[in-house]
């Protein structure tokens, strides 16, 4: 489980592939992803901002950015934990995820965290 701590945030991301959205014969390969984001500093943080880059091994770079994570722009109390779900799709058999968030003190400063890189890898491409 690809885990990184930056600026005293630890995030943690466990991707899974999801065949009941996919389809190989369409070149759709659907992941989704649990990511747990965990405060280790003394002070609250709220997650205001996402941003991913997608890669597939075709070349295809997509960039994701919005508001928040689905919908929420989590308040996360020193210590304490904010987990959601959500998904991505490739259209080859191998990619990659990495990003950041960022997040606000209670002071109103802003500062970026990394979230750690995690291939998506289809199952078949195992055998």
């Amino acid at each position: 489980m690809p885990t990184l701590v930056t600026n005293g945030i630890e995030i943690m991301v466990v991707p899974k592939f999801n065949p009941s959205e996919s389809d190989v014969l369409l070149e759709r390969f659907v992941f989704g992803y649990a990511v747990r984001i965990t405060n280790l500093n003394t002070f609250a943080v709220r997650l205001l901002k996402r941003r991913w880059e997608i890669f597939d091994s075709l070349g295809t770079i997509h960039e994701v950015q919005g508001n928040g994570v689905i919908g929420q722009q989590p308040l996360i109390e020193p210590g304490q934990v904010h987990q959601y779900e959500s998904w991505a799709f490739i259209k080859s058999e191998v990619g990659e995820m990495h990003g950041a968030y960022l997040m606000e003190k209670e002071d109103e400063d802003t500062f970026w965290v990394d979230i750690p890189a995690f291939e998506l890898i289809y199952p078949g491409k195992l055998n």
